[in-house]
Order: structure tokens, then sequence, then C-alpha cells
């Protein structure tokens, strides 16, 4: 009796699973199931490539770019110099900026190569530049 219940119950989820089946084809909603390998495989082939892209992108050099214009606020708190002294030297042409009519414009990467062209060297630079200067007068001389 049970066998025959099992196939009485195996028949009808066949039969209607063949008439959800028909009824996807007939509405063009046909969904097919996929090996579940080959999505892992699609899948870890679209993680290798987003690494390598990653990877390439991060060993080529970036392109320099140029700074975002910052007001005269930001310029005072990178240099701690007081506006009225920056204004001074915007007047003296002493420190890079633009002018488009009243409006002054600073770029940080600008204001930043300033202040360390202002840089002193310590002992120790300059007795490595001594040195290495009289190595290659030496070097010249032989």
């Amino acid at each position: 009796m049970t066998s025959l219940n099992f196939r009485g119950t195996l028949r009808a989820t066949l039969t209607l699973f063949w008439l959800k089946y028909l009824y996807q084809r007939s509405q063009n909603k046909l969904v097919r199931m996929q090996n579940p390998f080959f999505e892992i495989d699609q899948r870890l082939t679209i993680i290798e490539s987003l690494l390598h892209e990653l990877k390439t992108g991060l060993s080529q050099p970036k392109p320099e770019v140029r700074g975002i214009p910052v007001n005269i606020d930001r310029v005072s708190a990178l240099s701690n110099l007081a506006k009225p002294t920056i204004y001074g030297l915007v007047a003296a042409k002493k420190i890079p900026h633009a002018k488009q009519g009243k409006k002054l414009y600073f770029f940080e990467d600008e204001i930043i190569a300033w202040i360390r062209q202002g840089k002193r060297k310590t002992v120790s630079e300059i007795e490595a530049e001594a040195e290495a200067h009289i190595e290659n007068r030496r070097a010249k001389k032989a």
C-alpha cells in the first residue's frame, strides 16, 4: 500500500512540475537551473578580474592632480600666518596665488610647496652635503 501511495504522490508531483514548466514556457519566463559549479566559476573569474584591475591600478603612477582651490582661512591655518600678512605677501607677489576679479584663490599643494621652499637644513644635512661635495671633487681630480 505504501508503494502505491508513494507512486501516486510522485506522479502528482511530476505532473505539477510539468504543468508549471509548460506555463512558464508559454509565458516566456522559463528559468533554467544552472550548474552551481559553473556559477561559482563565473563569480571567481569576475573576482579575479577585479583583483587584477585593483593591482594594476595601484602599481600605475597616478597623474599629478592640481589641488582644489582653498580660501584665505585655510591658507592661514596651513601657514600659521595672519590674514593681513597673507594679503601683504599677495601684494608683494611672494606667495603663489590666483586672482579672478576681486577673488583670491590659493591651491593647497602650491602653498605647501611654498612653505617647504623655506625649509632650513639641519647641521647633519649640511655636513652630509659637504662630505659629498669633497668626495665629488676628489673623484674629479683623480
